[in-house]
């Protein structure tokens, strides 16, 4: 007998799916984790269908005196089966509310979802369609197209396109190759070497070091204090007058010191060509991480000057050119604490050493101060808590308020000024006033054995807001006291704010992102939306212009232009959270009279941010996720300020940022290459 074999045609089986299903509808590599990495990043569900109890086709379809019944359906799929969404658009499909025959598993609502785990014969292909869409919808609630682009893998674009893969891959390489493209190779990695070059051949004229130190004394070391800058000074001006009296000690700090320096040469009036001085900087950062590997590492010595070049070094990750930043760098924030343990920086000498000198007391508290910051910083950057106990581990007083000039002086050292009075170390006696609150902050965050109750991260949250706004006050309050005093600079009052005020941000955000689903943690969205738009503009003093227009304000502009690590992650949290909330604000419009202005006001924060990273990518700074996704942002943004939904397809407005963002590279590398005769 001859049988047609287009009756029975034969069944073509499918390849096993061992990625979860997140990934697999981005189309990227999963690396099978639980969860795996995109998903981690994205903060998606990962769900692994293939790992689900296996569900056959005669066990899912029940007999018809015992149909499927899930609570909240409203149609019936061919009799058997109801879609798997209620009413109010969440999943539900509770085992005990299911009727399924013995021995069967009922699946669960989320791994029916996607049309490819294979059991997509649960309804027919209008019901499927539907139900993708109401998935669809579902997923954007959480993770919105701009934030997906700036949360994937760099190497894995997560749109479906091939257009925009091989775009996005060519951008990328001709960012990485702009960026090295004016470095030696060998200053792109610094594996510790038994030899070093004559550091004499590294100094530059006097005239550029007087510049480039000038320029680090009045921004990072007026703000955060390493040296003691009085005595620097001194042997600064001795190095001049006999070059072969200064020991390598001091010349190292000179060399880091200039080389943070390098970082505000563009933004300096006074700095005139000095602008291309950064790629000579790494060769001083390379010269200093040798010596102080071998003295430390090879010699095992240990002093005071060591901690501050180590200090100096670290500070040089967040101001050192993208490519550099983490490359081969041994010495950690966490190891520079411990170290300054080890010379007992952690305890204080009033009580534990009364013979120690005045002098030396201060000048081992800021040290402490220093090391303590740069670890808390690190620690919120990684996400961890800080290597020390619930209580601090430390009985270290603060800083007396004293000028470097003052403390030579035996009779100025027992009686500092008052905390009204402007003084060199007040800065620091600031950020020290807030370092315990933020251990408990990130204590509270990332122990991996405790959560944050949310009355807790409130009670918190109060107690460093109230701290940061009466530390921003008190700047704001200084006048010039004497001829010739000190007066808080915007980039100081721009720094303490910086280093202060993103704990609040880290520590409202967990809260912030429920708040859409949730109104009662609607007080977070509005903390996290003022601490990222404090973070993204000027507080200056009341004496001194309100922009960036004053030289010291438009040192933090270049920083926020060029500087790494601490500051370029600012830049993205807060500018990536203002998009978010304003976002959701403008989409629930509650209270559309009172909003009207505060919205202006943050999508014009947004604009400027998106100024800050086209002028990065100018500057050959890697940063196209960030200008992408914020573009594409701010055009949702403002398609609902117009009073559209706000749906739009991303895919041409992508396409338009990339091309953009690849000619304005292209210019940069035909003004790089050299001139053809």
């Amino acid at each position: 007998m001859h049988v047609d074999s287009r009756v029975n045609p034969p069944v073509r089986r499918r390849r096993p799916a061992v990625a979860c299903t997140e990934c697999r509808r981005r189309k990227i590599r999963c690396d099978q984790a639980t969860p795996c990495r995109h998903c981690e990043k994205a903060a998606l569900r990962c769900i692994y269908n293939h790992l689900c109890p296996n569900i056959s086709q005669s066990n899912i379809n029940p007999p018809a005196t015992a149909p499927v019944i899930i609570p909240g359906s409203q149609s019936s799929v061919n009799n058997s089966s109801q879609l798997l969404l209620s009413n109010d658009n969440k999943f539900h499909g509770p085992a005990d509310k299911i009727h399924l025959p013995p021995n069967s598993v009922a699946p669960l609502a989320w791994d029916i979802a996607p049309p490819e785990t294979g059991i997509e014969f649960l309804a027919d292909s209008d019901s499927v369609a539907n139900l993708q869409g109401q998935i669809g919808k579902l997923r954007d609630q959480h993770t919105a197209p701009w934030m997906e682009i700036l949360t994937c893998d760099p190497d894995e674009f997560w749109f479906d396109s091939e257009d925009l893969r091989r775009m996005q891959r060519k951008t990328r390489d001709l960012e990485l190759s702009l960026a090295t493209s004016k470095m030696p190779l060998e200053w792109l990695y610094w594996p510790p070497g038994p030899t070093t070059p004559e550091v004499s051949s590294l100094i530059p004229p006097r005239a550029t070091c007087d510049v480039l130190l000038e320029l680090y004394v009045n921004t990072f070391e007026s703000a955060i204090r390493i040296l003691h800058i009085h005595s620097f000074y001194q042997e600064y001006r001795q190095y001049w007058n006999s070059p072969d009296s200064i020991s390598d000690v001091f010349l190292c700090k000179l060399l880091l010191a200039m080389a943070i320096g390098t970082l505000f040469a563009p933004a300096s009036p006074s700095a005139g060509q000095l602008a291309d001085m950064r790629p000579r900087a790494l060769a001083w950062m390379h010269h200093s991480q040798q010596w102080l590997f071998r003295k430390i590492v090879l010699d095992a010595q240990l002093n005071l000057d060591m901690l501050q070049i180590g200090c100096l070094l670290l500070l040089c990750r967040h101001t050192s050119p993208p490519v550099v930043g983490g490359q081969h760098f041994w010495l950690s924030e966490d190891c520079l604490v411990r170290m300054g343990m080890k010379l007992g920086l952690h305890r204080d000498p009033h009580i534990h050493n009364l013979a120690m000198l005045g002098t030396e007391v201060e000048v081992r508290r800021r040290l402490w101060v220093t090391l303590l910051e740069l670890s808390l910083q690190a620690s919120l950057d990684a996400k961890l808590p800080v290597p020390l106990p619930i209580d601090g581990g430390f009985d270290t007083g603060l800083p007396s308020n004293l000028s470097d000039t003052d403390l030579g002086s035996v009779a100025t050292l027992c009686d500092p000024k008052p905390r009204s009075f402007f003084t060199d170390s007040t800065m620091q006696i600031l950020l020290a006033e807030t370092q315990r609150i933020r251990i408990r902050i990130l204590n509270h965050l990332y122990s991996p054995t405790t959560s944050i109750p949310y009355q807790e991260a409130l009670k918190l949250a109060s107690e460093l807001r109230r701290a940061c706004n009466a530390n921003l006050r008190l700047l704001q309050s200084f006048t010039l006291q004497a001829p010739g005093a000190v007066m808080p600079t915007d980039f100081q009052i721009k720094f303490l704010d910086l280093w202060t005020r993103r704990f609040l941000l880290a520590l409202l955000t967990p809260f912030a992102d429920e708040s859409c689903s949730d109104y009662s943690l609607y007080y977070t969205r509005k903390g996290r939306i003022d601490a990222s738009s404090l973070l993204l503009s000027y507080p200056l003093s009341h004496n001194t212009a309100t922009g960036p227009s004053s030289p010291m304000g438009s040192y933090y502009l270049q920083l926020q232009i060029s500087g790494q690590g601490i500051f370029k992650n600012v830049l993205q949290q807060a500018t990536a959270a203002i998009c978010q909330d304003l976002i959701q604000e403008l989409v629930e419009d509650a209270f559309p009279l009172t909003d009207r202005e505060p919205h202006t006001k943050l999508y014009q924060i947004i604009k400027d941010s998106i100024r800050i990273y086209r002028t990065r990518m100018e500057q050959s700074q890697p940063c196209m996720q960030e200008y992408v996704a914020f573009v594409c942002a701010s055009v949702q943004i403002e398609a609902l300020r117009s009073g559209k939904d706000g749906t739009h397809d991303i895919f041409p407005m992508v396409k338009k940022a990339l091309g953009q963002w690849h000619h304005i590279l292209e210019s940069a590398q035909r003004s790089n290459s050299p001139e053809k005769h």
